[in-house]
């Protein structure tokens, strides 16, 4: 006689991780080039058996993470975008940061970004464009290094001074003026009081 598989509040811890790791490799298959999937695709880019990936999109499709598209394809689900609006330091910084960022906008007349950081990153957590203006490639929730905008060259400044150090070893493309560039952008955004950056 089959025996039954556990529920999932039933199953031994590490199971019960295995699963849920399992699960975000299915959600982090996706990026801003793939945000429609077929199964085929959600399986080989996730690295997951393709009976395991149908299985737990099935599950996530039940629970609102995941949904079908008009092809039947598997995209993100607004269940999973209501979860992700309750993070700490994205909701409450956008609720705090919105009226200067109106303001700003409307004084400017440019995009206004929210950013923060993640680890060598910037996420963009908020964004503003005015009507007209020419659109952007870096999405809510997108990352970028932190030397490749001016918010995120502000972000690393007042970074701890490991991160500072990873960027500086990270980047390639002019690796000997690098260090010399970093530090005279410390000296251009840190006040006089901050300025301890070598």
């Amino acid at each position: 006689m089959a025996t039954m598989p556990l529920p999932v509040d039933a199953q031994p811890i590490d199971k019960r991780s295995g699963v849920v790791q399992r699960a975000f490799a299915l959600l982090s298959a996706y990026d801003e080039s793939h945000v429609a999937l077929p199964l085929r695709t959600l399986a080989r880019r996730s690295g997951l058996p393709a009976n395991t990936t149908l299985r737990l999109a099935r599950t996530l499709v039940e629970l609102g993470a995941l949904e079908h598209d008009a092809e039947g394809r598997y995209v993100i689900g607004v269940g999973l975008f209501e979860i992700a609006a309750l993070a700490p330091r994205g909701h409450g910084l956008r609720r705090l940061a919105m009226p200067f960022m109106e303001d700003l906008g409307r004084v400017t007349g440019h995009h206004i970004l929210l950013k923060i950081r993640e680890g060598a990153e910037a996420v963009l957590i908020e964004r503003l464009s005015p009507h007209g203006s020419e659109p952007l490639s870096f999405r809510i929730g997108g990352r970028l290094p932190l030397d490749s905008t001016g918010g995120g060259l502000i972000l690393l400044a007042y970074a701890p001074n490991d991160i500072q150090e990873e960027v500086c070893r990270s980047f390639t493309l002019y690796p000997a003026t690098k260090p010399f560039r970093v530090a005279t952008t410390y000296a251009e955004v840190l006040p006089p009081s901050d300025k301890t950056v070598s």
